[in-house]
């Protein structure tokens, strides 16, 4: 960020054939970056077949977005099934901000979302926040998250990812903010729609076992830098 510029927020969202969550969410999400700009609000299409491509470029059309907002969109096409941690950090590293925003497909935005995050940060120079004592949703300075080597790409499936990333957070003494519950609201989603591009046949208990024992594992091992020797969130 260069002195005297506005602090650039990026809201970044992975997608794999979520269009329908998407589109049910991305208006307030608009709505709340055009409450605060700057915001980017990064879009990343992970090979979806559900037309997420179409969609994305009539709303580029329409030009919803007040000055210094702008959407980037980045399609990968390198697996058939879904790859949460590396969709999660091909999302993050497609963005531009000094701050950037973890979020799925199906959360709606307060107006005031972005406005809180940034007061807070210019007023407290947090590094990172939460909503609450929750995991899930992350805000993380961008130099922090890659630092850190963004989510552990072990984390293939659903579950787990957001506790070890918040953990790495927590141990490596960053700074950190709570978010108000009241200023995001996630839509209820049926479990079937929440693993059905994953690979393999598992349910959604079996991923979180899986995971939950890479993470155990991470807590073991006290390991606070993921991905180490490897190159990650690559297209």
């Amino acid at each position: 960020m260069v002195l005297g510029e506005m602090m650039l927020i990026s809201l970044c969202t992975p997608s794999m054939n979520r269009k329908r969550a998407l589109k049910k969410c991305l208006q307030s999400r608009i709505k709340a970056a055009n409450n605060s700009p700057p915001v980017e609000i990064v879009i990343l299409d992970y090979n979806s077949t559900d037309g997420l491509k179409r969609y994305i470029k009539n709303i580029k059309k329409s030009k919803p977005f007040v000055e210094g907002n702008f959407l980037t969109y980045q399609r990968y096409t390198g697996r058939n099934y879904y790859h949460l941690a590396h969709a999660w950090n091909l999302a993050a590293k497609a963005s531009k901000g000094d701050y950037i925003v973890i979020f799925g497909t199906d959360a709606f935005l307060h107006e005031d979302f972005f406005s809180f995050i940034r007061e807070a940060i210019e007023k407290h120079q947090y590094e990172w926040m939460s909503v609450g004592r929750q995991n899930g949703t992350i805000v993380c300075k961008r130099q922090v998250f890659m630092d850190i080597g963004g989510y552990d790409e072990n984390f293939e499936y659903y579950g787990s990812e957001d506790k070890d990333i918040i953990r790495r957070l927590k141990h490596g003494g960053f700074k950190r903010g709570v978010i108000p519950g009241n200023l995001r609201k996630i839509t209820y989603t049926y479990n079937k729609d929440k693993i059905k591009n994953y690979r393999g046949n598992l349910t959604k208990k079996e991923m979180m076992v899986l995971n939950a024992d890479i993470r155990h594992e991470n807590e073991k091992k006290n390991i606070l830098i993921a991905n180490q020797g490897k190159e990650w969130g690559q297209m």
